[in-house]
């Protein structure tokens, strides 16, 4: 519960197969002849009306012999949203805090910003369409805080029958232009990721391809954000603007062999409640792989980043953790038999 670290036992638990509750107490049983294929199990416990913890684990039923699993490599997908149902805000990939303020109302300066004025709203954040006038990009400048990987990243929209450009430029070295084709009425992320140094001056913005294109409303652009990294991750305020209700309030998680995560919500259910009313999210998600004899056990040894070579008759071990915005931490474990080759039966 939070820091404390003595806290052994809640108010009250609620076990739930599949989203159906099926038992009120500490800890349940599961075998084989509960699960006929696939079923997620997920739990809550609430202390003084408050939940303070909760996780879910998905168990396949896998028979011995090469109609089970067949060596084939166990994956763990997460997910965030933030509605119940997952469909609100689903992402697989965590957010990171913004390094650029104002951008969820374009207050403060913005550079070139007279062609352009506010056109409705996409979801939290304000619009900006172009207007009349320059065909000129609207941006805020950023001064790079020290040398590393920062992605920057906007979302836009491109009408029929114009071009648009993404556009990077940053001192001391050439523009980087990326056309961007009609975007069929949707919004859609443009990103850029790139090695730069401390002190040098980050300009993002969007433009039309050429002057004669520069059209009413043919432009829209939203949710500008630079973040340290590789990877874009969904907008976020920065770290003086944010809210509670900004961070993803709920997580969804499920396990199969294929390396790719679903698209779908519906795949991540049930979906559980992750942060309390104070506001903490997710900092930093890491996930390990170990080989073990047990299957009940986690291994305290022997942990690595890939997936290591796998052994028949063995239980490849998946641990999660994750470390959330007020250096707390959490951990998590999922389990994989590793399946022997069986005798021969009937298709």
């Amino acid at each position: 519960f939070g820091s404390d670290t003595t806290e052994t036992i809640a108010d009250s638990y609620e076990w739930s197969k599949d989203g159906t509750v099926v038992a009120n107490a500490q800890t349940i049983t599961v075998d084989a002849s509960g699960v006929a294929d696939k079923a997620v199990y997920s739990f809550k416990a609430t202390i003084g009306g408050k939940v303070v913890a909760s996780q879910s684990v998905t168990i396949t039923n896998v028979n011995d012999g090469k109609g089970g699993a067949d060596g084939k490599t166990s994956y763990t997908h997460v997910a965030w949203a933030n509605s119940a149902d997952g469909t609100d805000g689903f992402t697989t990939v965590y957010p990171n805090l913004n390094l650029l303020d104002g951008t969820k109302d374009f207050s403060g300066n913005w550079g070139n910003a007279t062609p352009w004025y506010k056109n409705g709203t996409y979801g939290k954040l304000s619009v900006m369409s172009f207007n009349t006038g320059a065909n000129v990009g609207m941006y805020k400048s950023f001064t790079i805080p020290s040398d590393g990987i920062y992605s920057l990243s906007l979302l836009c929209k491109v009408e029929t029958g114009v071009v648009g450009q993404f556009v990077i430029e940053a001192t001391g070295v050439p523009a980087k232009i990326v056309n961007v084709n009609p975007t069929d009425g949707k919004f859609v992320t443009q990103s850029y990721s790139s090695n730069f140094t401390a002190g040098q001056t980050v300009l993002m913005y969007f433009r039309f391809k050429s002057n004669e294109m520069a059209i009413k409303d043919g432009l829209s652009v939203a949710g500008h954000k630079i973040e340290p990294g590789s990877t874009a991750t969904p907008w976020m305020p920065s770290s003086t603007e944010v809210t509670a209700d900004d961070w993803p309030s709920y997580i969804g998680q499920y396990s199969d062999f294929t390396a790719t995560a679903s698209a779908d919500p519906a795949k991540y259910t049930p979906w559980t409640v992750f942060k309390g009313n104070d506001g903490v999210g997710i900092k930093t998600t890491v996930i390990t792989y170990a080989i073990s004899i047990s299957g009940t056990i986690a291994p305290t040894t022997g942990w690595t980043s890939s997936v290591p070579s796998l052994v028949k008759g063995l239980y490849l071990w998946t641990k999660t953790v994750w470390t959330y915005t007020d250096n707390s931490s959490e951990t998590g474990y999922s389990v994989t038999y590793i399946s022997k080759d069986g005798n021969n039966g009937n298709d």
